[in-house]
C-alpha cells in the first residue's frame, strides 16, 4: 500500500467507528451522551485526516516512518464492515457493543493514527494534533470505565 492508500483507509476506519457508535447511540438511547461522545470524536478525527490529506500534510513525512502495513488496515476495515452487518442483522447486547468498542480503539490502527498524528505534530502545528490525541487517548479510557461500571470488566 502507498501513503495515500494507508491514509484512506484510516479515514474509513474513522468514518466506520463513527457509524458504529452512531448505531449503538440508537440501539442503547439511555447511554446515549456516551455513544454521542464517540461518535463526535471519531467525526472530528475524519475530518482532521481528511483536511490534513487536502493540504498535503501528509507529504512532508518521510515514507519511512510510515510504519503501518497494508495487512492491518485492510484487515480492520473489513472487521468494521463485519461489524456493521452484525448490528443490522442480529441482536447486540450492551455488553457486546462495548467489546467491540475496545476492539475497535485498540486496534493497530488507532495505535498506527496515534503515530503518524505525533510525526505528523513535528512537521505542523501541534494545537490541533494535541486535541484529537487527547480525545483519541480517552476512548480507551472511557470504554473500559463503562464496562467496569456495567459489570462486564474487573480490575486485576
Amino acid at each position: 500500500m502507498n501513503t495515500q492508500e494507508l491514509i484512506n483507509g484510516c479515514i474509513e476506519i474513522e468514518q466506520a467507528a463513527a457509524h458504529i457508535y452512531s448505531s449503538f447511540m440508537q440501539l442503547f438511547p439511555e447511554e446515549r451522551g456516551f455513544w454521542e461522545g464517540l461518535v463526535n470524536d471519531e467525526l472530528s478525527h475524519t475530518s482532521f485526516l481528511l483536511e490534513a490529506n487536502r493540504v498535503g500534510m501528509f507529504d512532508g513525512v518521510p515514507s519511512e516512518e510510515m510504519l503501518l502495513s497494508g495487512r492491518i488496515i485492510f484487515d480492520t476495515v473489513i472487521f468494521t464492515r463485519n461489524v456493521k452487518k452484525s448490528i443490522l442483522y442480529g441482536p447486540v447486547s450492551h455488553e457486546d457493543a462495548l467489546k467491540i468498542a475496545l476492539k475497535l480503539e485498540e486496534t493497530m490502527v488507532e495505535i498506527f493514527t496515534n503515530q503518524l498524528i505525533a510525526k505528523l505534530s513535528h512537521y505542523q502545528s501541534r494545537t490541533a494534533l494535541d486535541e484529537m490525541l487527547a480525545a483519541e487517548r480517552s476512548h480507551l479510557d472511557k470504554i473500559r470505565n463503562r464496562m467496569i461500571d456495567a459489570g462486564f470488566l474487573k480490575l486485576s
